[in-house]
């Protein structure tokens, strides 16, 4: 059951009223399956999507694009850096974060992400350094006190499995690629980052579902800038909702294609065969 109104709107619920207007402004502006997949980019879940462009993700090895992850939060700290610069894009970014967590549904995925900037945010904001091993540790530590049973999620393995990759290994391997991809910093950046993450995942995936994808590498490749334009864009089509309207079409209307092109490499990427 959902409820439709209420007379006494408690701010404990706030999070979650947020989600809706989002998820409602989103549907409103865009047509079913691009509104599913947009829906699950800014406050994450595939249930929007069909059954075909849900396997087709999990194939191509998109699907933690609709898992809302450290990723999302960097796009969003991106945003913030990008408009008011490095010292008041990480002031502003800090609320932002804390309330994108429960928007998001407060996953551990999402938990861990906001745990680890939040510590380096203070350690920027402090001028003192944080290294990214000891806040990977304090936000397993954190979530493991508040529930101890949350070791067996197998999205938080995910999330600490794939982190600590790129801690370890995603820096020295994009030093290695510089001499290869000269001059190309985002494809340097984003080989690395996939091959990390993946490997240390590999284990985890194999066990839990049987499989794993081969051709994130290049969908990743294919998609990771347009992910950040359309996560970006989507942020700004429900703040325009809510304070402007009349804006929400022609916002929605540079927005369609850049989700029509994730929609397309999926699937064109899922359909190279042996992709699993």
């Amino acid at each position: 059951f959902e409820v439709l109104d209420s007379k006494r709107d408690s701010l404990r619920f706030a999070p979650q009223r947020i989600a809706r207007f989002c998820r409602n402004a989103v549907q409103r502006a865009l047509p079913e399956r691009e509104a599913g997949l947009l829906t699950g980019l800014l406050v994450g879940g595939s249930k929007n999507l069909s059954d075909t462009d849900q396997t087709a993700f999990r194939i191509a090895g998109l699907s933690h694009l609709v898992a809302v992850s450290g990723l999302h939060i960097g796009f969003l700290v991106g945003f913030c850096t990008l408009l008011f610069g490095k010292r008041w894009g990480t002031v502003v970014s800090i609320p932002l974060v804390l309330l994108f967590v429960p928007v998001a549904g407060a996953t551990p995925s999402v938990l861990r992400a906001a745990l680890m900037y939040l510590t380096a945010a203070g350690g920027f904001l402090l001028r003192r350094r944080s290294g990214g091993l000891n806040a990977l540790l304090m936000a397993l530590a954190v979530l493991l006190l508040v529930n101890p049973y949350s070791i067996a999620s197998v999205g938080l393995q995910l999330s600490f499995a794939s982190t600590l990759g790129l801690i370890l290994f995603a820096g020295k391997l994009q030093h290695a690629l510089e001499k290869p991809f000269a001059g190309a910093p985002v494809i340097t950046s984003a080989l690395s980052c996939t091959v990390c993450a993946t490997t240390f995942t590999v284990p985890i995936l194999l066990t839990s579902f049987g499989a794993v994808s081969v051709l994130s590498p290049i969908s990743n490749l294919m998609t990771v800038g347009v992910t950040s334009l359309c996560f970006v864009g989507g942020f700004v089509l429900c703040v325009a909702a809510a304070v402007c309207p009349a804006l929400v079409p022609m916002l929605a209307g540079l927005i369609r294609p850049l989700i029509s092109y994730l929609l397309w490499s999926a699937n064109t990427i899922a359909d190279l065969g042996f992709g699993t």
